[in-house]
């Protein structure tokens, strides 16, 4: 979806239990709202300067970055905590790795949240929320995310979200694991209402 374009109506919407203020984080206490928009510049270079502690410094951001995150094809969103930058999510080619193939059945998704948040349960527990609002740019019967085997962390994760049968996968980055999970239902609330009208309705 190109950055210019409006965002889907579910993108919008509410999330968890439809709290005025946002989305009840039971494991604070308190309630949160989780919003998308698409990758701005600005986002894109605090995300690109990122360092995160080893061994996950492998995933440092840098200024070559920004181009790519900024780069329609590749659909990069920004994940805004009560207003603040927690993390990226993207879907479609920057999602795979090298020696990975595109499926036209499959979307492949990739994500990184603000290394403060990671390593504490937090930002994992935002990911199903996360996908939830990509409702409308996930079309495929099938969603992918590949994750570098070393990274139990992320495994743990992906796993929690559904996504198993993992295919190894080598190339000159390393090793990684590519897991896959069916798409799926979006939840009613960030159904648009427009889909979920009866003719005359309105």
């Amino acid at each position: 979806m190109a950055a210019d374009k409006e965002l889907p109506v579910a993108l919008a919407r509410r999330v968890g239990e439809r709290w005025t203020d946002g989305y009840r984080v039971p494991w604070l206490g308190w309630l949160l709202m989780i919003e998308l928009m698409p990758m701005t510049e600005a986002a894109a270079r605090s995300i690109a300067l990122w360092r995160y502690e080893p061994p996950y410094d492998f995933y440092d951001g840098s200024e070559a970055d920004v181009p790519v995150m900024l780069e329609p094809a590749n659909n990069y969103f920004a994940v805004f905590a009560a207003g603040a930058l927690a993390g990226y999510v993207c879907v479609g080619p920057d999602a795979r790795v090298a020696g990975e193939r595109a499926d036209e059945e499959a979307d492949d998704i990739g994500w990184g949240f603000r290394p403060d948040l990671t390593g504490r349960g937090i930002a994992s527990r935002w990911l199903p929320v996360v996908l939830e609002l990509l409702g409308d740019v996930l079309h495929a019967p099938t969603q992918r995310v590949v994750i570098a085997a070393w990274n139990e962390r992320s495994l743990a994760a992906a796993r929690r979200l559904g996504f198993a049968t993992p295919v190894p996968l080598s190339n000159g980055a390393g090793e990684w694991v590519v897991l896959a999970r069916a798409r799926p239902q979006t939840p009613e609330h960030l159904v648009p209402r427009s889909a979920r009208d009866e003719p005359g309705d309105r």
